[in-house]
């Protein structure tokens, strides 16, 4: 069962990449990331009015503040960087920056600054 579901993410993931690099010539990339965010609160609205709402701890609401500004600036960051490059570089580069920093961290001992390291996530 895992392996269909990765290899479904692994598709659907490509698929919206693809989507994105295709709008970014067609929107802007501002219109791009916040159109892709608003799609997808009336699923979340709707999943939580059929299984409930959940009980929010005091922690919550900065959390999930602070995954909502870091996801939002990562996906403009890389709808900006579909718009500016090929599909197929800024894919690799996205998916090898954490082995990057991880490899920067071992072989020569470079400590990346929290900016770097939450930039690179």
């Amino acid at each position: 069962m895992w392996i269909v579901l990765s290899l479904a993410a692994a598709l659907f993931q490509a698929l919206r990449n693809t989507a994105m690099k295709r709008l970014g010539h067609a929107l802007d990339e501002y219109i791009n990331v916040w159109g892709r965010f608003t799609f997808l609160l009336p699923f979340a609205f709707v999943a939580c009015r059929w299984s409930g709402w959940p009980t929010f701890a005091p922690s919550f609401v900065p959390w999930c503040l602070a995954f909502g500004v870091c996801q939002t600036a990562s996906t403009l960051a890389l709808s900006k960087a579909l718009k500016l490059s090929e599909i197929s570089l800024v894919t690799a580069l996205w998916k090898v920056s954490l082995l990057l920093l991880g490899l920067g961290w071992v072989a020569i001992g470079e400590r990346p600054s929290a900016l770097g390291l939450a930039a690179s996530c």
